[in-house]
């Protein structure tokens, strides 16, 4: 067996006593070593739970302080407060729609034009007859 701190065994004979006092049966050392260890271990636990539950207490009102409530009188009212809310929002979202619009059909006219070009490379010999010319139905 280990050497053992005079707390310690003073810990076990507690724990073999009460054992002997609730059941009537006496412990054996080894299980009674494993029930201190356990204890300890349950202990530091306990200590970091209540830590824990002492800065969560801390950290909930400081956020009950840093909420603000909003009441409202009436169902329309709400709707109005929130509607004012979200309403830059929807008019920043729609400018950007129709600026991506006008931006992508500016440039699948361009596309078409180009590809216009392309296909046609001595357009620019007959821009004159292009614009001016006329149809002969002889």
């Amino acid at each position: 067996m280990t050497e053992q701190t005079p707390l310690q065994q003073k810990e076990l004979l507690l724990i073999k006593a009460d054992y002997l006092a609730r059941y009537g049966m006496e412990m054996d050392d080894w299980t009674a070593i494993t029930m201190l260890d356990n204890q300890v271990q349950f202990d530091k636990m306990n200590m970091q739970l209540l830590a824990n539950l002492r800065e969560n207490k801390r950290l909930s009102e400081t956020f009950k302080g840093s909420i603000k409530q909003i009441h409202f009188g009436s169902k329309p009212e709400a709707f109005r407060y929130g509607f004012g809310r979200s309403l830059p929002y929807a008019v920043c979202a729609l400018i950007l729609g129709i600026f991506f619009y006008i931006y992508m059909s500016t440039y699948k006219d361009y596309e078409n034009l180009k590809d216009t070009v392309r296909s046609y490379r001595n357009v620019t010999s007959y821009e004159y007859l292009i614009s001016q010319g006329g149809i002969d139905k002889g």
